[in-house]
């Protein structure tokens, strides 16, 4: 091939590479429209505005805001001088949606830093033509951003003709003493044999540049002649001239890859099987597109430091809320991007500074079975060293090999930083781009680049179909996994178990820390609702949070391994009590709500996810029409009307339908705003006919995580009598005395002829902790109070004010132990969840949660408000049943079906005492207008009965 040969070559591979970047930026259409938008101040031509395009990409992966990216095109004279609003909308936003859904097809799509340097330094070689190399400088300054002299001396070299300077073909053209050796035939042979093969294989033909191979081979040729050279005997004069001879090749050799771009150098040298095996790994992905990062505002971009965090994108929502992820990594198109979760105030300011002074990252990585742990050290002058941030990628997954490959050969990470706040909810600090060590990318491209062959060998399609096709089982498992780690934000095996079973110094110090700042939360909450000072309260708080914050991460370990899909799932089934329970999770991903349900089918464990096509928007909307309704009002609602519960029916008809064949026992955690509304009673058919899921099984109750099923079963059982509690809010501001809790505890006691009575104003908080502890059976009769705060709401007990009167879930989580209470019934209104309606984090949040969270094996509790007289026959005929020796699951589903039933309609005889019949024989003596009563509402649908409902492990 010859010189205007190979220059042909060359352009038409610059032409199809900008065309490309051109197309696939914009396309063709587009293109055209958006002609009229480049300036020239960076010259004329495709390439212009090809560079143009990519300089939108590479200031996106820094985290500019398309409008800062349209500042500085307007500030270079990129593009024609129009209003901002005009440019982002016709331009930038178009391109960063295309370079995030991967349409940059080119060779090395996967690295827009590659991609913007390589036209860079065509640019600069076009360039060269009309410009000196410090004109060429002093633009590549201005204009591009390029500020590294190293870059700027290697740039500056490039040439628009680099073949001018290719030295000659020693085989064609020798010069100097070289004529007479490569002349003779069997030289000549000895230098070509072997040559085509060698050339077929060469990285460039591969890539279809027959002018880099010419290039390679002249290379060649001139390593082997040297080779044979060194063999053939001659005298020192000649050897000395065949010397400089190769030593003037070799000089033109040099300037001729200096005037090369890096990319083309790289091509045309011999690269090893690994280079090329990444390369085509990261090649087969190409154009693989991501549709929710097509939107405005998908990934964050910087922020000014002294705003507050603003709200987060609903995938990263899906990530940290329904998932419970702190620190993650994903591929956005080119981007890889990694993701960490701030949880107190002091942690914030440490990775803001960061934002703010990037140029102190320290990088640490560590491979441990098949797990590559790469860590992120923020300086920190804390007892405990530094921060650490951990990303996790598992080498024994084609995916997460996969992004570790692309991580290594990009070099850079887009690092976004989010905040968790005390409710919950998720905000964006800031994002910015950081670069890699150039050792570490080394380390963790040689361990991807060994786990992909390992997984997929040279089969490149088998590569694509796991992005491309998803395995039902391994989405399942992960799914439920996700919803066990999001789910027990506060109800940890740390939190639950004590130091005393067993527990490590680190976990002690977390429960310690756990407990502190309980408390804390319970001060300030007091002070709060009373309207005292609480700004000392505040910052104790924020000192106990970061305490606890600091210790949950150390009692985690230095590093959490994942073991394969295949052997997660025989563990988790195992929790299951029996064959005959499954174990649903509703869970929200991308907006769209689906139930995962474990369960064993002849000891054979199983797991599926479920898409439930109900619209979560309209579940928002039935518990925010639901929640402040009265008790007429939640009457009506539950008729399927316009307003009615129809999206919820809809849910459950989907749970039940989920649930294999031979269920007998469903547990149930539901998501918000689920947790809020009656899944367990809504009527399953459309015909209003009243059937619902406590039909269907033998036993409906709910429990955040199968992990704390698993968890309270294993709890001690108390030896203590019963404790009965009652208050009728007499004394506390805002509250009207209530009759019900002392006729409900003296049929109680009726019951409980040893329990231990605590009422009125012998009914404090420590007084009733006390008490509680060690006890089998606690009933709670009164007044509750919800706040849009969560750590607000409380039982109403003796108290001078509000704030004094309240048992919070702070005050719970503060107290040491409450295991082996088998069951405690908190009869007042809205016991279950909290006031709260923020989006947060999928836990259960409200105190009974907090009981679940120190060991009370089951907690009855209420939805909203209940009627006076349907809380007192409830309540009396599920103790009747416990202490007539039946479950509380079974007490329940007792009481519950009395009032769906009207029980009280019909009178119950029987030789012995029955529950029905204690109740009865106790009303008529105490309370005999109780009928009467039951017959003003009627509680024969859900509005009255559907607000009692069962958590934890109640058989």
């Amino acid at each position: 091939m010859d010189f205007d040969e190979m220059c042909d070559v060359r352009d038409a591979w610059v032409s199809a590479e900008v065309e490309q970047v051109i197309d696939g930026l914009l396309g063709p259409d587009q293109a055209e429209r958006a002609d009229h938008l480049f300036g020239f101040r960076a010259g004329h031509g495709d390439l212009a505005k090809a560079l143009t395009l990519v300089y939108i990409a590479f200031r996106d992966l820094h985290a500019d805001s398309p409008e800062e990216i349209a500042e500085r095109l307007q500030a270079r004279q990129l593009v024609f001088s129009l209003d901002r609003e005009t440019l982002v909308y016709s331009l930038v936003e178009p391109v960063v949606r295309a370079v995030r859904a991967g349409r940059i097809h080119r060779t090395a799509w996967w690295n827009i830093g590659e991609c913007y340097e390589l036209l860079l330094e065509l640019w600069v070689g076009d360039r060269s033509l009309l410009y000196s190399p410090e004109e060429i400088r002093q633009d590549l300054i201005e204009l591009w951003d390029v500020d590294d002299e190293p870059a700027l001396d290697a740039m500056v070299t490039n040439k628009y003709t680099p073949y001018a300077l290719l030295p000659e073909d020693l085989l064609k053209v020798p010069t100097g003493h070289l004529v007479l050796i490569t002349r003779r035939e069997e030289v000549r042979g000895a230098l070509e044999r072997g040559m085509e093969e060698w050339l077929l294989a060469h990285p460039a033909a591969r890539a279809g540049r027959p002018d880099l191979v010419e290039a390679a081979r002249r290379v060649r040729i001139r390593r082997r002649l040297d080779e044979y050279l060194a063999l053939v005997p001659m005298d020192n004069e000649l050897r000395e001239s065949v010397n400089r001879d190769f030593l003037s090749w070799d000089q033109r050799l040099q300037q001729f890859v200096m005037a090369l771009t890096g990319f083309e150098a790289w091509l045309a040298s011999q690269a090893d099987e690994d280079s090329l095996y990444r390369h085509q790994a990261l090649a087969a992905l190409s154009g693989i597109e991501q549709e929710e990062f097509q939107i405005g505002g998908a990934l964050p971009t910087r922020a000014d430091l002294a705003n507050q965090p603003y709200a987060a994108p609903s995938w990263i929502g899906d990530h940290v809320v329904a998932e419970g992820a702190r620190n993650w990594h994903r591929r956005v198109g080119p981007y890889p991007v990694w993701l960490t979760t701030a949880e107190t105030e002091v942690h914030e300011t440490l990775l803001r500074g960061l934002l703010d002074k990037n140029d102190r990252w320290e990088f640490g990585h560590f491979l441990d079975d098949e797990i590559m742990h790469l860590a992120l050290f923020v300086p920190d002058d804390c007892e405990d060293g530094d921060l650490r941030i951990t990303f996790t990628y598992p080498l024994t997954s084609i995916k997460h090999a996969w992004e570790l490959l692309h991580l290594g050969a990009a070099g850079y990470v887009r690092l976004t930083i989010l905040r968790l706040n005390d409710h919950g909810e998720v905000g964006v600090v800031g994002a910015m781009a950081v670069q890699l060590p150039a050792e570490l990318c080394q380390v963790i491209q040689t361990e991807a680049t060994r786990s992909l062959r390992a997984l997929v060998g040279d089969d490149m399609n088998a590569l694509q179909d796991a992005f491309t096709t998803y395995d039902a089982a391994q989405i399942s498992i992960n799914a439920f996994e996700l919803c066990e780690n999001a789910k027990a934000e506060d109800l940890l095996d740390e939190l639950t178990s004590t130091p005393s079973t067993g527990a490590t110094a680190e976990q002690a110090r977390f429960q310690s820390a756990t407990r502190t700042a309980a408390k804390a939360r319970a001060e300030l909450s007091a002070a709060r609702l009373d309207g005292r000072e609480a700004a000392a309260l505040t910052a104790s708080l924020a000192n106990a949070i970061e305490e606890k914050e600091r210790a949950r991460e150390v009692a985690r370990g230095r590093y959490q391994r994942r073991t394969p899909v295949e052997d997660r799932l025989a563990p988790l089934a195992a929790l299951l009590p029996d064959d005959e329970t499954s174990f649903v999770h509703l869970t929200i991903v991308k907006g769209d709500l689906y139930a995962v349900c474990l369960s064993r089918q002849d000891s054979h464990p199983l797991v599926e996810m479920y898409f439930l096509r109900v619209s979560v928007r309209r579940l928002h909307e039935v518990s925010t029409a639901w929640a402040p309704a009265g008790l007429r009002a939640r009457a009506e609602l539950a008729h399927y009307g316009p307003d009615g519960l129809m999206a919820l029916r809809d849910v459950a008809q989907g749970i039940v339908a989920s649930v294999p064949t031979g269920t007998k026992r469903l547990i149930l955690s539901p998501v918000s705003p689920l947790d809020q509304l009656p899944l367990h009673a809504v009527s399953l058919h459309a015909d209003h006919g009243d059937a619902c899921m406590l039909d269907y099984f033998d036993e409906v109750v709910y429990a955040p995580t199968l992990r704390l099923v698993s968890h309270l079963s294993d709890r001690r059982r108390a030896s203590r009598p019963p404790v009965l509690i009652s208050h009728s809010g007499a004394g506390v501001p805002g509250f009207k005395p209530l009759i019900g809790p002392e006729l409900e505890t003296r049929a109680l006691t009726a019951l409980y002829p040893d329990a231990t009575t605590i009422t009125e104003q012998a009914a404090t908080r420590d007084a009733v902790l006390q008490a509680m502890t060690g006890s089998s059976i606690v009933n709670f009769s009164g007044h509750a109070f919800t706040d849009s705060d969560q750590w607000s709401d409380g039982l109403v007990l003796a108290g001078t004010s509000l704030g004094r009167s309240l048992l919070t879930s702070g005050h719970v989580l503060a107290h040491p132990d409450l295991g082996g209470v088998e069951l405690l019934t908190l009869n007042a209104c809205r016991t279950s969840g909290t006031g709260s309606r923020t989006p947060a984090v999928h836990t259960l949040r409200g105190i009974d949660g907090a009981f679940l969270a120190r060991g009370v094996r089951a907690v009855v509790s209420t939805l909203w408000e209940i009627y006076d007289p349907c809380a007192l026959i409830f309540s009396i005929l599920l103790h009747a049943s416990v202490a007539m020796g039946e479950s509380p699951i079974k007490g329940y589903q007792r009481a519950v079906g009395y009032l769906r039933k009207s029980g009280w309609r019909n009178l119950h005889f029987s030789l012995e005492e029955t529950p029905e019949s204690f109740l009865q024989d106790f009303l008529d003596t105490h309370r005999p207008q109780w009928r009467a009563e039951l017959d003003v509402y009627g509680t024969d649908h859900l509005a009255v009965w559907g607000a009692f409902k069962i958590t934890g492990v109640a058989w």
